[in-house]
C-alpha cells in the first residue's frame, strides 16, 4: 500500500481523462480549459464529487457535497494505534489481542474509506494528490478546492458542447 500512496504524488492542476478502460464517457483535456459569456449560460449538471486526499490536505469548502478518501487513512490509523501500544512486544500483542474488538470497531470507518478510495483511484487511474473526480469521468488534479475544480469542470464542458463535429 505505501508503494500506491508513494505514487500518488502532487502535481499542477488539470484536467485529465480517466483512462477508457475505467469509463465510456467523454474524453476532457487539459488543452480545452476556458470559457466564453455564451457558454456560462450552460451548467453541466453534477451527478457525483469524489476528492482523493491526505490528511495534510485542507479539502474546501467543509460542507461540500464530495465523498473524500483519505489516501493515508491506514497509515494514519496504524499509528494512533502504535502510540497506545506497551514498548515490549509480548505485551503489546497481548493488549492487540485483548482489545481487538474495540480497535477493529473505532477504526473500521477509516479502514473502509481508505480502501474504498484505493480501489476507487485504481480504477479511475488516479496517478496523484490531490485528485478530484466529477461524475465519475473527469479527474482535476492539483487542487484542493471543490469549488474551484466544479468550475474548471463546466469551462472544460461548455467548451465540448460548443464545439462543432468535425467530419
Amino acid at each position: 500500500m505505501s508503494q500506491i500512496l508513494i505514487a500518488l504524488g502532487i502535481c499542477m492542476a488539470g484536467v485529465f481523462m480517466i483512462p477508457p478502460q475505467a469509463t465510456a464517457q467523454t474524453q476532457l483535456q487539459y488543452s480545452q480549459l476556458g470559457s466564453s459569456a455564451q457558454s456560462a449560460r450552460m451548467a453541466v449538471p453534477i451527478k457525483s464529487i469524489e476528492v482523493f486526499a491526505n490528511s495534510a490536505m485542507l479539502i474546501t469548502p467543509k460542507g461540500a457535497d464530495a465523498k473524500i478518501y483519505w489516501m493515508d487513512g491506514i497509515a494514519r490509523m496504524g499509528d494512533e494505534i502504535s502510540k497506545g501500544l506497551p514498548k515490549n512486544q509480548k505485551d503489546a500483542q497481548a493488549y492487540l489481542l485483548t482489545n481487538r474488538p474495540a480497535i477493529e470497531k473505532r477504526y473500521r470507518p477509516q479502514i473502509a474509506n481508505a480502501g474504498q478510495g484505493i480501489t476507487l483511484g485504481l480504477k479511475y487511474g488516479i496517478e496523484k494528490i490531490p485528485a478530484i473526480v466529477i461524475n465519475h469521468e473527469s479527474v482535476i488534479y492539483g487542487l484542493t478546492d471543490v469549488n474551484e475544480a466544479l468550475a474548471h469542470y463546466q469551462r472544460v464542458k461548455q467548451g465540448q458542447a460548443q464545439k462543432p463535429q468535425v467530419k
